[in-house]
C-alpha cells in the first residue's frame, strides 16, 4: 500500500535545471577562472549537489581546493537572485497537493539544494504549506545518490521505504530512492507530474506490490 509520495525538487515539481546551471558555470568562471561549459557539465556533472560537484572538481584537478568555498558561495548568491526574479507560484502544483493531501497521502521533498534555496522555492510556488517533510542536502544525510535521504524522509513521513512513491528526475535520484527501498517513478519534465500521472503510478507501484507479496 503506498502511503506516502515524494518529490525531488528541481525537474519534478518546478524546473530549476538552467537556473541552477547558469549560476555553477557562472560562478566557477568568475572565482575558478574555469569555462567548464553546457556540455561538459551536464555529461559529469549533473543531479548532484553544490558541494559534490566542487568536490569532483578539484578530485579531475579542474579546480584549486582553496577556491571551493567562494564558488559555493557565489552560486548561493547567484541563485538567490535568479530565483527572486523567475520563480512564482504555480496553482497546478498546489491543486496536485490539496489533492494528494485530501486523499490521505503524507507528502515529502527530497532535494540535493541548500535548505535556503529549497524552502524558498517551495513557497514561492506555493506547496510548502502541503509537506510534512523537506529533507536538504543539509539536513545530516549523505546526499542523493545515497539512499539516506530518502530513508530521513520516510522516518519523518512515519511511513516504510517500500510504502513510499518517488518522483524523481535523475538516475543519480533514481538510484538513491531504489536503494532505499523506495518504489520509484521517472518524471522526464515537470509538466508530465499531473494528478492523473501521480494515481496512474500509485496504481502501477500497488500492483507490483500484490503480484511480488
Amino acid at each position: 500500500m503506498i502511503k506516502a509520495l515524494i518529490f525531488d525538487l528541481d525537474g519534478v515539481l518546478v524546473d530549476l535545471m538552467s537556473l541552477h546551471e547558469a549560476a555553477f558555470l557562472s560562478a566557477l568562471k568568475v572565482v575558478g577562472g574555469l569555462d567548464l561549459g553546457e556540455d561538459v557539465h551536464r555529461a559529469r556533472y549533473a543531479g548532484r549537489s553544490t558541494k559534490q560537484k566542487l568536490r569532483q572538481l578539484v578530485e579531475h584537478g579542474l579546480l584549486e581546493s582553496d577556491k571551493v568555498d567562494d564558488v559555493a558561495t557565489l552560486k548561493q548568491e547567484l541563485t538567490a537572485k535568479a530565483i527572486l526574479a523567475t520563480v512564482h507560484e504555480l496553482p497546478e502544483r498546489r491543486y496536485l497537493m490539496e489533492h494528494f493531501q485530501a486523499g490521505a497521502f503524507k507528502l515529502g521533498c527530497v532535494t540535493n539544494c541548500t535548505k535556503r534555496t529549497a524552502y524558498e522555492v517551495l513557497r514561492r510556488i506555493g506547496v510548502l504549506p502541503y509537506l510534512e517533510a523537506v529533507v536538504t542536502n543539509e539536513d545530516g544525510a549523505a546526499p542523493k545518490p545515497s539512499p539516506e535521504p530518502y530513508r530521513m524522509v520516510c522516518g519523518l513521513l512515519g511511513v516504510e521505504p517500500k510504502e513510499a512513491l518517488v518522483f524523481e528526475d535523475h538516475e543519480v535520484g533514481r538510484t538513491a530512492a531504489r536503494l532505499a527501498g523506495c518504489h520509484v517513478q521517472p518524471v522526464h519534465a515537470p509538466p508530465q507530474l499531473t494528478v492523473e500521472f501521480v494515481w496512474e503510478a500509485i496504481r502501477l507501484a500497488q500492483a507490483y506490490d500484490e503480484e511480488t507479496e
